[in-house]
């Protein structure tokens, strides 16, 4: 449910009217036809996942019933690769979660030359 700010009353905002008064004369004034009121819950819902939020946050973020509908609605937004291992590393240094391609060992470790170790 949209609602005004206290500023406007704090009453219930009727879509229709913010979709026919607003939204629609913008939208034509720009010439982007492709704009709804879709595009800004999808964005909305792309710069959440971006941000690191998790399925049932986001689901929380955009009021739906449960994290399902979100996940079959927004799964495309998702990283649809496993990307590198590097984040390992990092879990087991006890790092931040965040893994740097140059790690900076301190001066007192040694590196080992992964062409010598024998499995």
């Amino acid at each position: 449910m949209l609602r005004c700010s206290r500023a406007f009353g704090g009453g219930r905002l009727s879509e229709s009217n913010l979709r026919y008064r607003v939204l629609e004369p913008t939208r034509a004034a720009a010439d982007l036809d492709w704009v709804t009121f879709h595009t800004f819950r999808h964005t909305c819902a792309s710069l959440l996942f971006d941000g690191g939020k998790n399925v049932k946050q986001v689901s929380e973020w955009l009021g739906h019933a449960d994290a399902s509908f979100t996940m079959r609605t927004y799964v495309h937004l998702m990283d649809d690769g496993l990307g590198d291992a590097e984040f390992l590393d990092d879990a087991v240094r006890g790092g931040n979660g965040v893994a740097t391609r140059d790690p900076q060992l301190p001066d007192n470790a040694s590196t080992v030359d992964a062409t010598a170790v024998a499995f």
